[in-house]
């Protein structure tokens, strides 16, 4: 019987298959250190990226990181980081985490990629600055722009995306986004573009009140919009069977 077959479960053997694997893609990649981490963030030299989970990322994260969860990464780094010669720098939980990550990015082209040694446990045991906002002040779900609720949120999340404030997967997903969505008839992509192209928000209410025309929502229907706000804040952010409630109009015809 080999050595593989006699190590039980709960006692691998010191070399396991992973690690291996690890140490292989390690010597083809580069590393940085913590100090030298910290340091290129002061001087805006490099692009750190967190692909740790979204809840570990608001629990805390480095001061200026870009968040994409590793397993969205391959997808979204390009609209991200564009050009193929920028500096990267990887981290995830650990160092491991961190590895992997580098190695994705490499094989896509980054060659200027580098993971941090030791991941966000050593950042943290060595006391360097975290952060625990999430990049942009996002306003009340109920402040209104146009007297419809959630819009200025919308308008912050969409512009704090495109200053790479916030980690990329923070709008336009959930039931808040999707339901002003189906209340101005208008297709995301085309709400993002007239968010970005607008100096302020009231340039943005502008334009989107121009594009809409008379597709723009009633007061009744916007009045009918607020309430369900309210009651879905009160609810603490559940999500209500009434939420989507164009649908259920529909059906009760």
């Amino acid at each position: 019987m080999n050595n593989e077959m006699k190590a039980n479960k709960n006692n691998p053997l010191p070399h396991s298959r992973f690690n291996a694997y690890l140490e292989k893609i390690t010597r083809r990649l580069k590393s940085i250190t913590l100090k030298n981490t910290f340091s290129d963030l002061q001087n805006k030299s490099g692009l750190v990226i967190d692909v740790r989970k979204k809840e570990d990322w608001f629990m805390g994260h480095i001061p200026g990181a870009i968040w994409i969860e590793r397993s969205k990464l391959e997808k979204e780094v390009e609209n991200i980081v564009p050009q193929l010669e920028s500096k990267i720098i990887c981290y995830g939980e650990d160092g491991a985490q961190s590895i992997l990550a580098a190695y994705t990015l490499n094989e896509m082209g980054y060659l200027n990629t580098y993971w941090m040694e030791k991941g966000w446990e050593g950042w943290k045991e060595r006391k360097y600055p975290i952060s625990t906002a999430d990049g942009i002040e996002m306003r009340d779900p109920l402040e209104k722009l146009g007297g419809i609720c959630y819009l200025p949120r919308l308008f912050d999340k969409i512009k704090g995306l495109y200053s790479s404030k916030l980690p990329p997967t923070e709008y336009l997903q959930d039931d808040w986004d999707k339901a002003i969505l189906e209340l101005l008839c208008i297709d995301a992509t085309l709400l993002e573009q007239v968010c970005v192209s607008s100096e302020n928000e009231q340039k943005f209410l502008m334009e989107l009140k121009k594009i809409l025309g008379p597709s723009w929502p009633s007061q009744h229907m916007i009045d009918q919009f607020n309430e369900r706000c309210q009651l879905r804040k009160m609810v603490g952010f559940q999500k209500p069977q009434f939420w989507f409630w164009r649908a259920d109009k529909k059906t009760k015809k």
